[in-house]
């Protein structure tokens, strides 16, 4: 996998336990920033400000924790490739001005190609917690009756399992 930024920029803190920081994170993330053959470049700057350029890796980017609504839909084409379907429910509490917890429940239509959709046939079911990193598509088809629809969905390039296989 070929990141998608190629500078880091580490800025100096001058007071303190941020400086402490600096001294101990820097080396760490330097490290594995020229193992995966990235350049960093230093500087001093006054104020605690550490500025990683990463802000190409951050365009059009999904990351989403939630449970697999059903087992993943499976469609194989000729050649071999593979896709893979499913819903994920992502969950939202929080608590109105009276005092009332409310919990909004969000649905996310998840696509995975290739070896993605090969790992999700088997390793995802049904209520498994799951982090899911993606990219947003938007696309548009025509239904059975001839109606052009519209479809969201986070095209997935890595997932995570999450909690235990569910019973």
């Amino acid at each position: 996998m070929t990141p998608a930024f190629s500078t880091i920029r580490f800025y100096t803190f001058t007071s303190g336990y941020k400086r402490l920081l600096y001294d101990y994170a820097a080396p760490v993330l330097l490290h594995l920033f020229h193992r995966f053959g990235l350049k960093a470049e230093t500087g001093i700057q006054n104020k605690f400000n550490l500025n990683l350029c990463i802000m190409k890796s951050l365009r059009n980017r999904v990351q989403l924790i939630g449970h697999v609504g059903q087992d993943p839909e499976i469609i194989a084409f000729d050649g071999g490739e593979k896709l893979a379907k499913f819903r994920l429910a992502t969950n939202d509490v929080y608590t109105k001005a009276n005092g009332d917890k409310v919990e909004d429940t969000q649905w996310h239509n998840i696509v995975a190609w290739g070896k993605s959709a090969e790992l999700v046939e088997k390793l995802l079911e049904k209520g498994r917690q799951v982090a899911v990193d993606g990219k947003l598509t938007n696309r548009s088809y025509e239904d059975k009756e001839g109606a052009k629809r519209f479809s969201t969905e986070v095209v997935a390039n890595e997932f995570v399992l999450l909690g235990k296989k569910p019973s």
